[in-house]
């Protein structure tokens, strides 16, 4: 993440996250529910400004923070409400994107007057299911979780053996939980967050060929996980929620 600032390519979608998220608290201590709009325009102001970087972050940072926000105040109360929230929250945010992509390619086809929507079909085609030359398919798709996963910090500094690292972490984290979750009381919110801390990776999945040759920024999106997975933890566990 430090490496952010240094990038201006890598930086527009951590300046929108944060300026979004503060606009999530402050509407919320106002006591104003419907977000639709702003997540409606933060999709789109991440289309503007994304690079195909890690633009979920946009999206997924101040969803958890809202989320984090009504269950605190006792207005999540279920699972069922908090994955409803979720949905169209994503539901706005993509709407938005999807509606200034389109609008982009519009624009150039009138100014240039010639068909540029072909282009912008043929790449998205690429990123989505393209193969290179050196692997599969479905080495593609594997390689893609793989790579990005061993350059979370620190497994980033243990070479080839980093990812392995990387997932025995994420199975102790997801042990610990079933061992000492808080069986009194209800545990939907950890649960929703493992839901959501799996969105980065069907990103991953979904645009495989460009995160496998991208790994070395798109795995910043995992910045959604690692928060998700310490809110699993906190509200998950009693005696972690009590202690911090």
């Amino acid at each position: 993440i430090w490496y952010v600032p240094m990038s201006l390519e890598y930086v527009w979608n951590f300046l929108i996250m944060m300026t979004v998220s503060i606009f999530v608290i402050l509407k919320f201590q106002k006591g104003r529910r419907d977000f639709a709009l702003l997540f409606f325009v933060t999709g789109s102001i991440t289309a503007y400004f994304d690079f195909l970087t890690t633009e979920t972050i946009t999206l997924l940072i101040p969803l958890v923070l809202l989320l984090t926000m009504l269950e605190e105040h006792n207005e999540l109360q279920n699972f069922k409400n908090g994955i409803r929230t979720t949905f169209f929250s994503i539901l706005q945010w993509g709407i938005g994107y999807a509606l200034t992509f389109l609008s982009k390619w519009t624009i150039a086809s009138i100014v240039l007057q010639k068909n540029c929507f072909a282009q912008a079909i043929s790449q998205a085609e690429y990123r989505i299911g393209g193969e290179t030359t050196e692997v599969t398919y479905i080495q593609e798709l594997l390689g893609a979780l793989v790579q990005n996963i061993s350059c979370l910090f620190p497994f980033s500094f243990l070479g080839k053996s980093g990812y392995g690292m990387a997932i025995l972490t994420f199975f102790a984290i997801l042990i610990i939980y079933y061992l000492f979750k808080d069986t009194k009381n209800s545990c939907y919110f950890s649960n929703l967050m493992f839901v959501i801390a799996s969105i980065p990776y069907f990103r991953f999945l979904v645009l495989g060929n460009h995160s496998y040759l991208h790994h070395f920024f798109t795995y910043r999106a995992q910045m959604t996980t690692i928060l998700c997975l310490w809110l699993a933890l906190n509200y998950g566990i009693k005696s972690l929620k009590q202690r911090f």
